[in-house]
């Protein structure tokens, strides 16, 4: 079971435009389909694609279902809308 964070203030919101920072798919870009604040994690379009194995039903003969899997949000970062490049973190000088 995933650990259960508190997320309260994230950036990321459905439908945000955003690209994957580390890992296996670094660099891909994506929307944001789902935001899961309490474990910390996000569902990115067309990232983290796993085959599920299902019994066939009498109208559908597939054997595997594909479904994203969630990343965590400190993975993903959000992109400019405009420009699509990344949005830098603003560093408050004090």
């Amino acid at each position: 079971m995933r650990k259960i964070m508190n997320y309260s203030k994230v950036k990321v919101k459905k439908g945000d435009e955003v690209v994957i920072i580390s890992g296996n798919h670094k660099g891909k870009k994506g929307a944001v389909k789902f935001v899961f604040p309490k474990i910390g994690a996000v569902v990115v379009e067309g990232v983290n694609i796993v085959k599920r194995a299902v019994k066939p039903q009498h109208n559908n003969n597939e054997n595997f279902l594909k479904r994203e899997k969630p990343i965590a949000i400190s993975k993903v970062r959000i992109l400019k809308a405009g420009t699509k490049k990344v949005a830098k973190k603003s560093v408050k000088k004090s």
